[in-house]
């Protein structure tokens, strides 16, 4: 179920590139200087009440519940002459590795891959935040035992040199996730508010001025 819900992270363009390389590397260029504040600067509040991890996971529960409304609203909207079920022709996307004579994926398709992937995720940060800030207090405890009793393990590592990589790493990751929620989020609402009621041209009968329209009292016996 999780590789399904992440099926959005692996669409990939006609040349078999993934189509998200550009919104991934920005989130790097974002997660990793800010994973290095924290990293640096050990005032700042990371796992406990009120910290970082805390009101981020505070923000994705709410966007949680949106990220539904828009998933279920998206797989069920209809309207005449839409082009939601017609096959994304400007900017083809595709599910893994395009194949030759392979069809693309519709708007339809592409947009519930985003919403999918943004209720995946958001879900995801909410309860790692949960699970941070509940038990960063026993973590911190765990650390300051292991130190005193075990300074170096026994490759010669300091134990706070390994802990602090770790707070780095889950830093970097943690915010990237974020980061990345926030990007697609940008994308889905965007689809919302324009692609989504795009119409495909339709060609109307030409008007022949020497027919005459029918009166509605015809036939009447008046």
């Amino acid at each position: 179920y999780l590789t399904y819900l992440c099926r959005y992270a692996f669409v990939r363009d006609v040349r078999g590139r993934l189509a998200a390389t550009v919104e991934m590397l920005l989130c790097a260029a974002f997660s990793v200087p800010l994973s290095l504040l924290l990293f640096v600067d050990s005032s700042i509040n990371v796992a406990s009440v009120g910290g970082v991890a805390d009101r981020v996971g505070q923000l994705t529960s709410v966007l949680t519940g949106f990220f539904v409304a828009a998933l279920v609203a998206v797989s069920a909207f209809t309207m005449e002459n839409s082009a939601l079920d017609e096959e994304i022709t400007v900017g083809k996307v595709y599910n893994g590795k395009p194949k030759e004579g392979e069809s693309g994926l519709t708007r339809r398709e592409y947009v519930c891959f985003m919403f999918g992937y943004l209720v995946g995720n958001s879900f995801m940060i909410s309860a790692l935040s949960v699970v941070l800030v509940s038990f960063s207090k026993q973590f911190r405890v765990l650390v300051h035992t292991m130190s005193n009793h075990l300074p170096k393990f026994d490759f010669g590592i300091p134990v706070e040199c390994v802990v602090l990589s770790l707070r780095f790493l889950v830093c970097v990751i943690f915010l990237f996730i974020f980061a990345h929620i926030i990007f697609v989020s940008m994308r889905g609402i965007f689809y919302l508010m324009d692609k989504m009621y795009d119409k495909k041209p339709k060609l109307l009968k030409k008007y022949d001025p020497t027919k005459r329209l029918p009166l509605s009292n015809e036939g009447s016996g008046k």
